[in-house]
């Protein structure tokens, strides 16, 4: 082989494995150029990396070309001696070593060893014997280390063209789970998802939307968003949006929480909540909208501004009422003295008798007011309602008239609540009056008890879903008129009536709302225009106890001869207290304001049986001065008046529980009767 040949096979080798990015490839090219420059009829690659195990060495075979059996063969693993692989490039004849390779019947002579420095040997066979030339392999030993560096090259490029391809299927098998998650977060998501494209057309819809607006997805995509979800009066300004998003992708309500209304199928408008985002969508743009049904949270709303509303009007109320309550409590007790000082023939006791009458119809009307305000002093008891139900049934009867139907269903094993009987008289007969004035035409009212109880996963039909614990319920339903939603969201406000001028004051509801708060309980309302409105009065049952109804005897006007400091820094009520306590035959001191009833505690060279104190006085109030005239008058009985309840002051931390006490406006009886009680209390026993 000449010069001029040496260097066109060196560069055609050259160019053949500078052409090649992976092994195999590599491979095959080179043998076929190799037994091209060579004439040799059969090439192979064996690769054998490892090293030799003894006189053998084990070999993938790669590569075999122009020998249909070894190519038959081609994959497998052989057992070959190590002299096929040891040693530099170099030409020979051992057919006995070839027949390992070949088999026992091998017809080939001689071999071109060409070795590649780590990865194994090229063999170039042939049936000729002497005459080949022997530059062969010399030849061939560079271009055998430049196949070494190009497979190692290509095994590189190979591992890496492996990692993209893993990572690509890593990519797209997240994309399938993503894909997944999305469309599971789609399926179950409690709020509408809704995509529109550029054109505002509706692209996609899951199945909250269907459940908010009541379209199924067939029915809604690829038509206009506006025209289906938005009222009339929006659809204009919502197509402009959406042009002018497609167009410019301008959209200042992107990204921000919006509350508006929207339209169902059935034609309903409601309150929703929405939030846009820009997507793009086929190379466009265009917009995802997460769509949440604000009904609720709005009702809520509304019947927290409506408690508040009521909370505001009650105390109110209930502080005009104590205002009323001095001014009742002189006007009362004057005229009650008055009264019982005349003979009963008197002409001027009629005058009296009307003045005491319009006082009480006015204390009444306080009571109503405080009871708005849930501030008015109740004297809870242990109560049955068949037993209020039963008391009041004649009462009811004459107060309905002959035109109501009143049918009574009391529960034989109804508990007992702890409540004011006369109050749970009031609430029946306001609601009684009340359910009378809306059958002007006649009617059936119904009034029935029953025990209650919390339904386990959910209020059962019938029960207040509110219920924390065993309670009695007094249902009253009428077939009258009913209301419509506007009347029942304001009908517990005070004030507030449907009724002619003159037919009613609009405390009814509003004193009946009050009572039941203060006692514990819940009022819950259903009603429909034309069908007729059933209220359910809800208290708690009182479990354990089984004693009777307490009752209590009004004891006849008592008198005494003690000590009494009575100190109220309303002058009206403090005269009073002193004509009815000296009437009695007590000794009566009086001062306005507490520093000089401690003067007067500090001078009295006697002891000091009795102090009549308002709770609430500039400077030291009721309490402390009470405290304070003890440590000079052990044994000094107490007895505390107020225009504001009991419980109230209570609650404050003010009066003490259980101290005596007279809510004002209180008539000269009740007066008496509290101060020869706490008199009697505070009197040594023998």
């Amino acid at each position: 082989m000449n010069r001029d040949r040496v260097l066109a096979v060196l560069y055609d080798m050259a160019m053949v494995i500078g052409a090649e990015v992976e092994v195999r490839p590599l491979l095959v090219r080179t043998v076929q150029r190799l037994l091209h420059h060579t004439a040799f009829p059969v090439g192979l690659v064996l690769l054998a990396p490892g090293p030799p195990d003894g006189q053998e060495a084990e070999a993938r075979l790669e590569v075999a070309i122009g020998d249909y059996q070894l190519g038959g063969r081609v994959g497998s693993r052989l057992r070959l001696p190590v002299e096929l692989f040891t040693g530099e490039a170099a030409l020979r004849e051992a057919p006995a070593l070839l027949e390992s390779l070949s088999g026992p019947r091998c017809r080939y002579t001689s071999f071109l060893r060409l070795p590649v420095e780590g990865e194994g040997v090229i063999l170039l066979l042939t049936t000729r014997g002497p005459g080949l030339d022997p530059l062969l392999a010399p030849v061939f030993q560079p271009v055998m280390a430049n196949l070494a560096r190009a497979i190692g090259l290509c095994r590189d490029h190979e591992a890496h063209e492996a990692r993209l391809l893993a990572e690509r299927d890593a990519a797209r098998d997240g994309l399938a789970e993503s894909a997944e998650v999305l469309r599971a977060m789609n399926q179950a998501a409690l709020d509408a998802i809704i995509v529109c494209d550029g054109e505002g057309r509706i692209a996609a819809w899951n199945p909250a939307a269907t459940a908010i607006f009541g379209y199924r997805a067939d029915e809604v995509l690829g038509r206009p968003l506006h025209d289906l979800l938005a009222p009339e009066r929006y659809r204009g300004r919502a197509a402009a949006g959406l042009r002018r998003f497609a167009d410019a992708g301008e959209a200042p309500v992107m990204g921000r929480l919006q509350e508006t209304e929207a339209l169902r199928k059935d034609g309903s408008e409601f309150p929703v909540e929405i939030s846009l985002s820009p997507m793009m969508l086929q190379g466009q743009r265009a917009t995802v909208g997460i769509v949440r049904d604000a009904s609720e949270r709005k009702a809520v709303e509304e019947k927290l501004r409506r408690s508040q509303r009521l909370d505001a009007l009650g105390q109110l109320a209930s502080g005009v009422a104590h205002d009323f309550n001095n001014l009742l409590a002189v006007i009362n007790g004057s005229a009650e003295l008055a009264a019982s000082s005349l003979p009963a023939d008197a002409p001027q006791r009629a005058d009296l008798e009307d003045i005491l009458e319009a006082g009480g119809r006015a204390a009444a009307l306080t009571r109503q007011l405080l009871a708005v305000g849930r501030r008015q002093t109740l004297n809870p008891v242990l109560l049955s309602l068949n037993q209020v139900v039963t008391d009041l049934g004649k009462l009811l009867r004459r107060a309905l008239g002959e035109d109501v139907r009143l049918e009574t269903r009391l529960a034989p094993d109804l508990g007992y609540v702890r409540a004011d009987a006369t109050q749970m008289e009031q609430v029946l007969m306001n609601l009684a009056l009340n359910a009378r004035d809306a059958m002007a035409a006649g009617g059936r009212l119904t009034i029935e008890t029953a025990n209650a109880e919390p339904h386990v996963g959910g209020p059962a039909p019938g029960v207040s879903e509110r219920l924390t614990g065993p309670s009695v319920v007094l249902t009253v339903a009428d077939t009258g008129s009913g209301m419509d939603q506007g009347t029942m969201d304001r009908m517990f406000e005070p004030f507030f009536t449907t009724k002619a001028a003159g037919r009613g004051t609009g405390l009814g509801l509003a004193t009946v709302y009050g009572i039941v708060k203060q006692s514990g309980g819940h009022i819950e309302v259903e009603s429909r225009v034309g069908v007729g409105t059933t209220f359910r009065v809800f208290l708690p049952r009182i479990t354990g106890e089984t004693s009777a109804l307490e009752t209590g005897s009004a004891a006849a006007m008592p008198g005494g001869s003690e000590t009494i400091l009575v100190v109220e820094d309303d002058p009206g009520v403090r005269r009073l207290a002193e004509r009815v306590l000296a009437s009695l035959g007590y000794r009566v001191l009086s001062a306005e304001e507490a520093p000089e009833a401690l003067r007067l505690s500090e001078a009295l060279g006697e002891p000091m049986h009795l102090l009549l104190t308002d709770m609430v006085m500039p400077g030291i109030d009721g309490v402390s001065l009470a405290q304070r005239m003890a440590k000079r008058h052990p044994g000094l009985a107490v007895v505390y008046m107020s225009g504001h309840p009991a419980r109230t002051l209570e609650q404050r931390g003010g009066l003490p529980a259980g101290a005596p006490f007279l809510q004002k406006p209180f008539t000269a009886s009740e007066l008496a009767r509290q101060v020869r009680r706490a008199l009697d209390a505070a009197r040594p026993r023998p």
